[in-house]
C-alpha cells in the first residue's frame, strides 16, 4: 500500500468474502495507479467512511477525489455520495455486464417457458463472431422472430464498443451516437 494518498484522485471499491459465510472485507483502490489504498472489516456505508477517515491519516483527502467506481451496493452508494459528494459516481464494467448477462439470461428462459422448448443460452452470450456458421444462422432468426432478444443482443454489442473506448471523450461520442 502507498504511503502516501495525498495525490489519489480516482477511487475503486468492492467487496470480497473473507470467508464462508458473510464475513466481508471492502477492498479500496486508486483506480490511476492500480494500487491498494486499504482494507476494510464490513462493507456497509459506515465501512466506506471508516476507511475514508483511516486513510486521511496518510494525506488522502475526499476532495481531491474526482471519480468513484464501485458496483451496485446501496450502502456503497450511500456511503459515497455521502463523503465524496462532488465525485462522479460510476458502476464497474463487471457488474453492468453481469446484470445484462441477467436480463438476457431471464429473457431467454421466459421465451423457452412460453413456447415449451429450450434455446441455447450460448448462442445470446458469445460473441457473434465465435460461433459456428449454424449457430449464427440460428441466433439470427430468434432474434428476427424475437424483437426483445434483438434488443438485449444489441445492446450487449453496443456495451463491448463501448468497454474499448479508451478516452472519456470517445466513450461520450459513441452514447451520443
Amino acid at each position: 500500500m502507498p504511503k502516501d494518498f495525498s495525490k489519489v484522485k480516482k477511487i475503486g471499491y468492492d467487496e470480497t468474502s473473507r470467508k464462508k459465510g458473510h464475513h466481508y472485507v471492502s477492498i479500496f483502490l486508486d483506480l490511476e495507479s492500480g494500487a491498494l489504498l486499504w482494507v476494510e472489516e464490513g462493507k456497509s456505508a459506515q465501512t466506506v467512511s471508516q476507511s475514508v477517515q483511516a486513510m486521511e491519516e496518510q494525506g488522502f483527502s475526499k476532495g481531491n477525489i474526482t471519480d468513484v467506481s464501485i458496483d451496485f451496493s446501496p450502502a456503497f452508494q450511500a456511503g459515497c455520495q455521502e463523503n465524496f459528494p462532488n465525485a462522479m459516481i460510476t458502476f464497474d464494467k463487471f457488474h453492468v455486464c453481469q446484470l445484462h448477462q441477467k436480463a438476457m439470461n431471464n429473457a431467454r428462459k421466459t421465451l423457452a417457458r412460453q413456447r415449451n422448448q429450450t434455446f441455447n443460452k450460448w448462442l445470446f452470450l458469445k460473441p457473434c463472431e465465435n460461433l459456428e456458421t449454424e449457430q449464427q444462422t440460428e441466433l439470427e432468426q430468434l432474434l428476427d422472430e424475437f424483437p426483445k432478444f434483438q434488443r438485449l443482443y444489441t445492446l450487449k454489442n453496443d456495451f463491448a464498443i463501448l468497454w474499448e473506448q479508451k478516452q472519456p471523450d470517445e466513450a461520450a461520442a459513441f452514447l451520443s451516437f
